[in-house]
């Protein structure tokens, strides 16, 4: 399995999360460290510092590192340093959403491919606010290009429908009602 070349949108709590990332602007051999900071509602959880892999960065977080995010959202920054901290510079942001220890989680239901691409571009959403234009990585390795957010919202959309078909599928089948009620009045005349 070839190592990802973009940040992540989803983890699962305990696992090794790796990517490589290039930053043209600022290289390992222009004297630059890549550094990426997580950060959930409440605090800093984690600062990780890639390492040299060719001209660009590789990104390891161990399964110790992992196993302490708190499970949901969380933010993250990556900034350039150099070689002595006298600059520094932003040069990506995001969210990755982190689930819990399909191992040790309790309750823990495999999410279903509908529910991780609805993850896939909500994340998508987040990091590309601001650009018109971009693609969606889901976990099974498809990408999805969209020229613009109405077609983002689109499939957003359509899977949240999806979504929500599956919850009352299993909602009756474990004997519960749908959800899905319909009100009928009688009137005498």
């Amino acid at each position: 399995m070839s190592t990802p070349t973009r940040e992540p949108s989803l983890a699962y709590s305990g696992d090794s999360i790796t990517w490589t990332k290039t930053v043209a602007d600022y290289p390992p051999s222009g004297g630059w460290t890549l550094k990426y900071s997580f950060r959930s509602k409440d605090r800093l959880e984690l600062t990780a510092t890639a390492t040299t892999s060719g001209d660009g960065y590789a990104v390891t977080i161990t399964p110790a590192q992992s196993a302490l995010f708190p499970i949901g959202w969380m933010a993250w920054t990556s900034f350039v340093v150099n070689v002595g901290a006298t600059e520094r510079h932003a040069v990506g942001s995001g969210q990755i959403q982190i689930f819990n220890n399909p191992e040790t989680g309790e309750g823990v239901q495999p999410l279903s491919t509908a529910r991780q691409a609805l993850s896939a571009v909500d994340a998508a959403l987040i990091e590309n606010a601001a650009r018109p234009e971009g693609s969606v990585t889901f976990p099974d390795g498809r990408t999805v290009s969209y020229r613009n957010h109405a077609e983002l919202q689109s499939l957003r959309n359509s899977l949240l429908s999806e979504v929500r078909a599956e919850e009352v599928k299993a909602r009756v089948a474990s004997g519960k009602k749908s959800g899905s009620n319909i009100a009928i009045t009688f009137v005498n005349t």
